[in-house]
């Protein structure tokens, strides 16, 4: 791997689509890498800010087109996604080839372990690999309940959730309206 392109700041989706799509636009016309760089940075100048933290990592491998005539084309390296389910059956998470998060795994494991808390709320836009966190937060703790929401989620949606969970267990039921009467939702 020769080049790495990394953002200083979180961003928008939005913003982050225009920029690789300009990226992938610059590469497919046989630029280098840094002039693609260089292009998305002034496409995105007037837009947003601050696009000056969008960063170029390299090795001592020359700058030049990755695509141009008489290219040799590199073999494609297939990679098998292998899946399993977690405990609910409802949710399928990668079984190998998690990438990255590494501190976020640790904070969220860090939670189960931590006497008081009574849990862990994951959330965000789609796509952004919260399943698979999850996954892997999981895959080090033994004893959870798994709440699974998609889209739109209200207080009921929550409440009849747990209420199912705490019927199955009936003895933390009175446990749990207490620590439950602490929360308020706004």
């Amino acid at each position: 791997l020769s080049w790495v392109l990394a953002l200083g700041l979180p961003v928008s989706d939005d913003g982050a689509a225009i920029v690789v799509a300009e990226i992938y636009r610059c590469l497919a016309s046989g630029m280098g890498i840094d002039y693609a760089v260089q292009g998305a940075r002034r496409l995105l100048q007037d837009r947003y800010h601050p696009w000056p933290l969008l960063k170029l990592f390299g090795d001592e491998s020359q700058v030049g087109p990755l695509v141009a005539d008489g290219l040799k084309t590199r073999s494609a390296n297939p990679v098998t996604l292998r899946y399993r389910q977690l405990k609910d059956g409802n949710v399928r998470v990668l079984e190998r080839g998690f990438v990255g998060r590494r501190r976020y795994i640790q904070r969220g494991v860090g939670v189960f372990r931590t006497p008081g808390k009574e849990g862990l709320l994951v959330h965000g836009s789609a796509g952004v690999g919260k399943t698979c966190l999850v996954g892997e937060i999981l895959g080090r703790v033994k004893d959870y309940d798994l709440l699974v929401f998609q889209g739109a989620v209200s207080e009921n949606d929550v409440v009849m959730q747990i209420r199912a969970i705490f019927e199955e267990k009936k003895g933390y039921l009175k446990t749990w309206c207490g620590c439950y009467s602490r929360f308020r939702l706004e």
